[in-house]
């Protein structure tokens, strides 16, 4: 089975959006995230999200990293039974007996929620 084993926020987004992280339960380090070398976890944060009806939370651990903003990984992916199709890339999750069908954003919808996000920030 392949995938990440883990939720991530970006550090600048966290930052960013001045969101409150308590240390990580335990510390581990990853490598393929960041071009440069591994980088060492310590942090997590709890992300509030809203997609038109659906309200739900992720904890996610924080990261400098180089791949994208948030990355919802296999433990997200299990807790909201997610359902992948890849041609449409959209995802269908249930939430509190609820279904939903997430499609992605284009990039240019992303940055205009948070101001400045696409920039060189590292």
């Amino acid at each position: 089975m392949s995938g990440n084993c883990t939720n991530i926020a970006l550090v600048h987004v966290v930052d960013k959006l001045k969101l409150c992280t308590i240390p990580h339960p335990t510390l581990y380090s990853l490598q393929w995230l960041k071009k440069a070398n591994e980088v060492h976890i310590t942090r997590h944060v709890l992300i509030t999200y809203n997609i038109g009806n659906l309200k739900d939370e992720v904890v996610c651990d924080v990261l400098p990293m180089d791949t994208c903003q948030v990355y919802l990984g296999r433990p997200w992916q299990f807790d909201k039974r997610a359902i992948h199709h890849g041609k449409s890339n959209t995802n269908y999750i249930k939430v509190k007996g609820c279904s939903y069908a997430l499609a992605s954003l284009p990039s240019s919808q992303v940055y205009n929620v948070i101001p400045n996000l696409g920039k060189k920030h590292m």
